[in-house]
């Protein structure tokens, strides 16, 4: 048996462009990060996009009925960036799409670590 792993450039580079290399959604404050998301709802999966217009795209498959968008957003982003759901609050923008979250306690470090993108592998075995 023969084991190969591959790692595409093109993944690499695509990879990198996932959040533009650009960190301007978040503004550090005293009380923590604070993020701004566009909630794109009924979505097909939950993923995190791109940074479009100073705000992180994040698409949910919950509808944006009585706030179950919102419990979605939180839980998603909390197992996502491996911040307790306690320390996130919506700021603004419960009823919109565009949110200001705020992240308590988080230092900007453990959010880049957590947005660094996952090179994609290809495994082949023959």
């Amino acid at each position: 048996m023969r084991l190969e792993l591959f790692l595409s450039t093109k993944d690499v580079k695509q990879a990198g462009k996932n959040l533009g290399n650009s960190l301007s959604f978040v503004e550090e404050s005293p009380g923590g990060l604070k993020i701004s998301v566009r909630v794109q709802p009924r979505a097909s999966r939950n993923e995190i996009g791109d940074v479009r217009e100073g705000a992180l795209r994040v698409k949910l498959t919950a509808p944006p009925v009585d706030g179950s968008a919102n419990k979605q957003l939180i839980a998603f982003l909390s197992k996502k960036w491996d911040v307790p759901k306690s320390r996130m609050e919506i700021l603004s923008g419960e009823a919109s799409r565009q949110k200001r979250i705020l992240l308590r306690g988080v230092p900007l470090s453990h959010l880049k670590k957590h947005l660094a993108p996952a090179p994609k592998l290809k495994v082949l075995i023959y």
